[in-house]
């Protein structure tokens, strides 16, 4: 179960479920509830490894 199946669910896109996640950006209440809606149904846990991953590959690029 990932944020593209949870997106799916909501109807919106992969970043707005991130978005909603973080709380990175602004995201309307009506598509925040949808969001966290399918985030229950479905049941869904961040995958840890997968941010330490993503954070790592990040930073490298900023010192390229």
């Amino acid at each position: 179960m990932g944020i593209r199946e949870v997106a799916q669910s909501a109807s919106v896109s992969p970043a707005t479920v991130s978005r909603v996640i973080t709380g990175a950006a602004r995201v309307s209440p009506a598509t925040a509830t949808r969001v966290l809606r399918a985030i229950r149904a479905l049941n869904f846990r961040a995958n840890e490894a997968a941010r330490a991953l993503a954070v790592q590959k990040k930073l490298k690029r900023r010192s390229d």
